[in-house]
């Protein structure tokens, strides 16, 4: 196992590039806008609109068992089957080829650590500022950009729609739409001044009858300012009262549509015993 994954960890690069080579082919091809639109280019935005789009967060908050049950969560943990799918596995950001990893993370405090199934030699953390790997046991420096994306990306995911609760979240009513014969309400999320490493866009859909998160689109400026994704929360699971996801679908929606990865969500443990050094730097601990 340990020639897989340094055989795919070192092609790195190589899928980075294929990536980027894709985007500007499809770009140069078809031209393509942003499908999520700037707080700017929405009619009626203002007061109004903000308080009406945090109306409709707060009430899918409730809707997945409140802001108070979530914010007495101190460290939890998860594991997921990160499946990827075509052209966009060649840019997947994980060390392992469709890897079972198991997530341990602390919201609070913005750290976490991934543990891999098919890799037990290998460790991704999140320190709160930056990412960071290790090797049974030693640091190591080579894709590390992988971790600071990856790490905290997939556990933002995991916590919506309670993480747009956020201080720093401002918060922009798009209106009712009707997708798929549902209506839906939706609100453009953005951040304020120096919240978050990068000034990335959601615009979130909620059922309007039960108040769920039905799905998101989002930009993916730490990566490139061309891609831009799509995930659906298509399963549900209750723990401890909590409605979190147990499948999410992904698709790129910008420069083409394509799927490209499905998040299988299990062994969710809302209150495991954590020794929260090994959220830390193997060399700062």
């Amino acid at each position: 196992m340990k020639l897989i994954v340094e055989g795919f960890a070192d092609n790195a690069a190589f899928r980075t590039k294929m990536m980027t080579l894709l985007c500007v082919t499809v770009l140069a091809a078809i031209g393509c806008s942003s499908k999520i639109p700037l707080p700017a280019e929405l009619a009626g935005a203002g007061l109004e609109s903000e308080e009406r789009g945090r109306a409709v967060v707060e009430r899918a908050i409730e809707a997945h068992g409140g802001r108070d049950a979530w914010e007495r969560l101190e460290d939890i943990s998860f594991a997921i089957q990160d499946e990827w799918f075509g052209l966009p596995a060649l840019g997947t950001p994980w060390p392992v080829p469709d890897p079972t990893v198991h997530y341990t993370f602390h919201y609070g405090l913005n750290k976490g650590l991934v543990e891999f199934d098919d890799a037990p030699e290998l460790q991704w953390g999140y320190d709160s500022v930056e990412g960071w790997i290790a090797e049974n046991g030693e640091r190591r420096y080579a894709d590390v950009a992988d971790a600071t994306f990856i790490v905290p990306t997939q556990a933002y995911f995991f916590g919506l729609p309670f993480k747009f609760g956020d201080d720093g979240v401002r918060y922009h009513d798009t209106g009712m739409k009707e997708i798929d014969g549902k209506n839906l309400d939706a609100v453009l999320i953005t951040f304020g001044e120096g919240i978050g490493a990068v000034q990335d866009r959601y615009e979130a859909f909620f059922d309007a009858d039960t108040g769920r998160l039905v799905y998101i689109t989002y930009t993916v400026y730490e990566k490139s300012p061309l891609i831009e994704g799509e995930a659906r929360y298509v399963e549900w699971q209750t723990v401890d009262g909590l409605l979190v996801p147990k499948r999410i679908e992904h698709n790129f929606i910008r420069p083409v549509h394509v799927r490209s990865h499905t998040m299988r969500i299990f062994e969710v443990d809302l209150a495991p015993a954590v020794d929260r050094a090994r959220y830390e730097k193997p060399d700062t601990r």
